[in-house]
């Protein structure tokens, strides 16, 4: 069965998938700006809201376990798909960097963080074209 003939008998499940996609990267862009606003808070005015960060930071990791549902739904592409992968893949190192005990590692955190932010706002850009059917490559498959 070929990607037209799928898309032809679910239309409404391929395109609610890919809103879902859209929704889920669009909350964890804005989270991951958020997050960089808790850390000024902290930083500069009280250290008592790091919790904050870490809460929030626990939360969008929640939509890092969802977010290739709908991407592998929405018939999404395979750089789509992978880079939804990669975003769950990066949050988990994102624990691994404060918890190992070397401040190298450490200063990795905030990088990684942007690094997320990014693919996140990425992700948000290609659910959106293909929500609005306006994307050519829905065809790529996972080989």
């Amino acid at each position: 069965m070929t990607d037209t003939t799928m898309t032809r008998e679910r239309p409404g499940m391929v395109t609610g998938a890919r809103w879902a996609l859209l929704a889920l990267a669009g909350m964890f862009t804005l989270g991951a700006f958020t997050q960089f606003f808790l850390v000024g808070v902290s930083y500069f005015d009280n250290p008592v809201r790091w919790k904050d960060h870490a809460d929030l930071g626990n939360a969008l990791g929640l939509l890092t376990y969802l977010i290739w549902i709908p991407a592998v739904l929405g018939r999404a592409g395979t750089r789509v798909i992978l880079g939804s992968i990669l975003l769950l893949l990066l949050f988990m190192a994102q624990h691994a960097f404060m918890e190992i005990d070397s401040s190298m590692v450490n200063a990795l955190h905030p990088l990684n963080g942007a690094v997320m932010l990014v693919l996140a706002f990425w992700l948000a850009q290609r659910a959106l074209a293909l929500a609005r059917g306006q994307d050519t490559s829905t065809h790529e498959r996972i080989a």
